[in-house]
């Protein structure tokens, strides 16, 4: 009896700890997050750390580039594909500004991501240095503290799996 119990409850944490790990988060994006560009790229491109779903032609995953006045940027031809969500920027005459990425993605789990990122516009005269992203800091804390949890509750399985046993 106490065999199937523990295996019982073994089960029912290996399937409440997997969702914890497998919610989709920005890996990359092009250009790159807090980056200066000398010139409005020809696309924006976000990568993610697994595939994003995609339902039909409505997918839920959304890509919006706003102006350093506030307006948004003709963005054609959004596309999902595996972890990228890519969209062409259209137009031609941008201001120098910090523009906007703003964007939803929907992860294979059905989870929503949400975020925004800028970047900075600026003529090749007035470039600065590109900062680089730091999107997987938050990834590596969301896992540590799923793994800690994970830990602790095994321990405390095993510690009373053993103290029953004992008894017995």
């Amino acid at each position: 009896m106490m065999k199937r119990i523990f295996a019982l409850v073994v089960v029912l944490l290996a399937l409440s700890a997997g969702p914890a790990f497998s919610h989709a988060t920005l890996v990359s994006s092009s250009p790159e997050a807090n980056s200066t560009v000398g010139e409005m790229p020809s696309s924006i491109s976000l990568e993610f750390n697994e595939p994003l779903l995609v339902l039909g032609e409505n997918s839920g995953n959304q890509l919006l580039l706003i102006n350093p006045s506030g307006d948004f940027v003709a963005l054609e031809s959004v596309k999902t594909s595996g972890e990228f969500l890519i969209a062409k920027v259209v137009g031609g005459d941008f201001s120098e500004g910090t523009y906007v990425v703003d964007y939803r993605a929907v992860s294979a789990d059905g989870h929503v991501i949400e975020g925004e990122f800028p970047f900075s516009l600026r003529s090749s005269s007035n470039s600065a240095a590109s900062l680089p992203a730091s999107n997987s800091s938050d990834q590596w804390i969301d896992r540590g503290i799923g793994l800690v949890l994970a830990a602790s509750l095994m321990v405390a399985i095993i510690t009373t799996y053993w103290r029953i046993r004992s008894r017995d």
